[in-house]
């Protein structure tokens, strides 16, 4: 799906209009992704959602800021906290991606948050009420377990997933540029 998206390519990629929905803000959504409770559901603009993504806005809110990418098979489940009282009860809580965020193929975000200029590769289980700050990068098939808090500019690897390195300070200025070229390559027939 990556070169489907042109995040190898540096020339135009052409969907066929019948298979993607462009929203009035400049959205791109697969007629087969999945976005349940698309009343909790935000996408502020300029996102791509491919074939087989699940939203999961029937059990929590979804916010997600502009030019994000969700590859083939991304899953996007809201976290959810139990209460041990006398009869335990849970509760699912809001889901924020921030702005210039890429979610690899066949991921599951179970993230409380998710900050802006972030890349999680394929193949990914981040588990649930993680926070990702920002500038960081979740390699592929990492595995994080939940309540893991990733610090800005950090490099996770492996299962379970562990800090092995660190972002460049230009981090956001080269994915808001990759995120632009991606998003503006991906045109219609």
């Amino acid at each position: 799906m990556s070169a489907e998206l042109g995040i190898d390519t540096q020339r135009p990629v052409y969907f066929d209009k019948s298979e993607y929905i462009v929203t009035h803000n400049g959205n791109k959504v697969h007629r087969r992704s999945v976005l349940s409770g698309s009343q909790n559901i935000v996408l502020k603009g300029k996102s791509i959602v491919s074939n087989k993504s699940v939203f999961r806005g029937d059990l929590g809110k979804i916010k997600v800021g502009k030019l994000c990418i969700f590859e083939e098979g991304a899953v996007i489940h809201p976290s959810f906290k139990i209460f041990p009282e006398n009869v335990p009860s849970f509760k699912f809580l809001q889901m924020e991606i921030g702005e210039n965020v890429i979610v690899g193929e066949n991921s599951i975000v179970c993230a409380a948050k998710v900050e802006p200029y972030t890349t999680i590769g394929k193949n990914c289980v981040i588990g649930r009420r993680c926070i990702l700050s920002e500038r960081c990068w979740i390699k592929d098939g990492t595995v994080l377990a939940p309540d893991t808090i990733v610090p800005p500019y950090a490099i996770f690897e492996g299962n379970p997933g562990l800090c092995v390195g660190t972002t460049s300070e230009l981090t956001d200025k080269m994915q808001s540029e990759k995120i632009l070229q991606i998003y503006n390559n991906f045109q219609s027939q």
